[in-house]
């Protein structure tokens, strides 16, 4: 019953009748198995029935239900879900679970719950690795929370491309271009090579700040110097870029150019620009 995660040929539900079939339906292991299986193959009904007719839950069994309902997208769920396992007094979470809910706050814009989060890992968790310190920096950015997010960055002790990233999207997002060109510096000083993701949150900084020269610089130097091929986002910051400061003839023939058919949110920015721009 410890391979059974290795039924990748077999549906959910033959795999739950041979597990009945076996006899190891009682097994608590093999159940938080379940509830997990189930919750990956977004068979989220299966998943909850099993966890629902558990005579012992653990700390596991909380978590792997949390874990099913946010790769899922259902944060609501989710959140309550969590709410739910806090009154039964199963504080003592997991790094997963939390790294589960947090993203539910951020997107649900829950500050509170996620405060309560950062709380309790401060209380009980003696040191935090770098996922759920950037899934908490990601939560305070998001949630309107800067100085929080900034704070949080600055003190990890150490830092990888998605910490990065999502302090350079932060600042963007806040219209703090020049700050996310620092940040973005201090990542290549560092010896960590950028990805197609940190580019769109620089392109985005140059755009939201108007720096239209830096912008086009970083755009070509993704392209020739990194060997990062421009999705339809990088093209669609520098049509953002250019239609700010005006260069709507630049924009069109950029649009021209692209390698892509372009989409209505492209289209959009453009016409919105030649609209400012009368």
């Amino acid at each position: 019953h410890r391979d059974l995660h290795s039924f990748p040929t077999r549906r959910s539900s033959d795999l739950h009748g041979h597990v009945f079939k076996l006899g190891f339906q009682e097994d608590l292991f093999v159940q938080n198995s379940l509830i997990n299986l189930y919750g990956k193959c977004r068979d989220i009904r299966n998943s909850r029935m099993v966890f629902e007719q558990m005579d012992q839950k653990t700390i596991a069994s909380w978590s792997a239900l949390v874990s099913a309902h946010a790769n899922l997208g259902m944060l609501s769920e989710c959140l309550g879900i969590f709410a739910d396992m806090n009154s039964e007094g199963c504080w003592r979470a997991e790094e997963s679970v939390l790294v589960s809910v947090l993203p539910a706050c951020t997107h649900l814009g829950a500050l509170d719950l996620g405060r309560s989060v950062h709380c309790y890992l401060i209380r009980n968790m003696s040191g935090l690795n770098v996922i759920v310190e950037t899934s908490l920096m990601d939560m305070y950015m998001k949630c309107g929370c800067l100085e929080k997010g900034l704070c949080l960055f600055e003190r990890m002790a150490n830092k990888n491309q998605m910490s990065y990233s999502v302090m350079i999207s932060g600042l963007a997002m806040h219209g703090c271009g020049q700050e996310a060109l620092r940040v973005f510096s201090q990542m290549l000083e560092e010896g960590l090579p950028p990805d197609d993701v940190i580019y769109v949150g620089v392109l985005s900084a140059c755009s939201h700040a108007g720096l239209v020269e830096e912008g086009l610089r970083c755009f070509n130097k993704m392209k020739y110097e990194y060997g990062i091929k421009p999705t339809i986002q990088h093209y669609g910051c520098m049509v953002d870029l250019m239609g700010r400061a005006g260069m709507l003839n630049e924009a069109l023939e950029l649009v021209n150019g692209m390698p892509m058919v372009p989409n209505d949110v492209l289209w959009r920015g453009l016409l919105t620009a030649c609209k400012i721009h009368s």
